[in-house]
């Protein structure tokens, strides 16, 4: 590129078209960084409690597939965006309603687990927060129909939530009636 090239190029920059640029720029980068922390803590987790039953109870996996193809049209017309002037402005809100459902999918498909044993049960939650709970300290459970959570609450109040999505849902209830006396009320 010549000199001459360069600064043609140079006074043609819009420094609003550069802001907006850097500012998704700066988004991207802030819910990359969130993604990866949260892929740590289940990481953590994962390394305290029995991996092969973790495995098997977790997030169906089409939220997966479904998270990682948005994430990927997302970034393309993100790149689209940085590369081609003419418009910017489309692919980036392209991009926004690609990344705005993907990165949340994939961060619960991550995050929301279900371990098992014999003396109780452990849920993770969204943010990867876990709760852990006594086979022998609950004292009821409950599934919504309206939001698809089964509920399952122990003597002090505290209580787990876990989501129908969950593969090996069955399990769960199997575990639920092998080690406690409770009964699932809808």
């Amino acid at each position: 590129m010549d000199t001459l090239s360069l600064k043609n190029f140079v006074n043609g920059l819009d420094l609003n078209d550069i802001g907006l640029r850097v500012g998704a720029s700066l988004v991207v980068s802030g819910v990359l960084a969130f993604a990866l922390s949260t892929l740590q803590k289940a990481k953590a987790l994962t390394g305290q409690i029995d991996p092969k039953l973790g495995d098997r109870l977790r997030v169906h996996s089409l939220y997966r597939t479904t998270s990682i193809s948005c994430i990927v049209v997302s970034l393309t017309a993100l790149v689209g965006a940085c590369f081609l002037h003419h418009d910017a402005n489309s692919l980036f809100a392209l991009s926004a309603l690609f990344a705005l459902p993907g990165l949340p999918l994939w961060v619960y498909y991550l995050n929301h687990r279900v371990f098992l044993d014999g003396t109780g049960i452990t849920v993770t939650n969204f943010w990867g927060n876990a709760q852990s709970l006594r086979w022998s300290d609950v004292q009821g459970a409950s599934f919504s129909q309206r939001t698809h959570y089964l509920r399952i609450e122990d003597r002090d109040g505290e209580n787990v939530n876990i989501h129908d999505s969950i593969a090996g849902y069955n399990i769960i209830l199997e575990f639920l009636a092998t080690y406690t006396n409770v009964s699932l009320n809808n």
